[in-house]
């Protein structure tokens, strides 16, 4: 098989245009589809794995973004940190409310612990079946709590009230409880 046989795939790249290259070479526009989902992206990154939103201005996280797409410029932590995220947290709480407000029936768990240092939470979780006959568990909030892990000093008529949920609509409670 001769040189003019070769498949459009097999042959070598060729040169791109002057224009092209150009294109290559610029920066996508702050509000560009394209920056706006790299963005996102990278919001997710630091929400799900719970990163410092400093990340974004270590070199080698610059690094990487540049490997993966050089047109994207990463914006700075004070972005993700007064833009970014508190965006983001309001589309998932707002979704987390429509979806909520269409379930019949819930049961929650609270779970009391404290962190490396000693320092008291409790994180309560919604539970539903779906439409689907599909068990969903969602972490609704983790508050601080430096009381004793009593059950008057747990404040679940706020959460609830916070998240729009009628009492109503509650059909267990369930957690773990400390006497005293």
């Amino acid at each position: 098989m001769g040189p003019a046989a070769k498949s459009r795939s097999e042959r070598p790249d060729t040169q791109p245009s002057i224009s092209g290259a150009f294109a290559r070479c610029t920066k996508y526009k702050k509000g560009s589809e394209r920056w706006n989902a790299c963005t996102d992206a990278v919001t997710k990154y630091i929400c799900k794995e719970m990163v410092s939103c400093n990340t974004v201005e270590k070199q080698s996280f610059k690094d990487l973004l540049t490997t993966l797409d050089c047109q994207y410029e990463v914006p700075g932590r004070t972005y993700f940190s007064t833009t970014a995220i508190p965006r983001a947290y309001t589309h998932v709480r707002s979704e987390l409310q429509r979806v909520i407000s269409a379930v019949e029936h819930f049961s929650f768990t609270t779970d009391m612990w404290s962190s490396t240092n000693m320092t008291p939470y409790m994180s309560l979780t919604l539970h539903f079946i779906d439409t689907e006959w599909t068990l969903v568990s969602k972490c609704l909030q983790t508050s601080f709590l430096p009381e004793d892990h009593t059950t008057a000093n747990l404040a679940l008529q706020e959460a609830l009230q916070e998240w729009g949920i009628d009492e109503a609509k509650v059909s267990c409670l369930s957690g773990g409880e400390r006497t005293q």
